[in-house]
């Protein structure tokens, strides 16, 4: 999470985070993979993000995604964070 935000937890706070952020206008998000490593039961995946808010800012920074594999074998995120 930004410095500004409290962490979160959940689909539904989630959700809301995401709904906030759209509706003050933040679009056009992309993500751009740079590495992914996984050992066992865990993985991660760094990248670098972007947005736009309005039509003259921009914003970008890097990500760290963190998975865990679940009982059935699927792939769950666990941590994701940016800065």
């Amino acid at each position: 999470m930004p410095s500004t935000h409290a962490f979160i937890r959940g689909t539904s706070a989630i959700k809301d985070f995401w709904k906030e952020l759209i509706s003050a206008g933040v679009g056009n998000h992309g993500i751009e993979l740079v590495d992914a490593v996984a050992a066992g039961d865990i993985a991660y995946a760094t990248g670098k993000w972007s947005a736009e808010g309005g039509e003259t800012q921009r914003y970008e920074g890097s990500i760290v995604t963190i998975f865990r594999r679940e009982t059935d074998g699927s792939w769950r995120v666990c941590l994701h964070t940016w800065n």
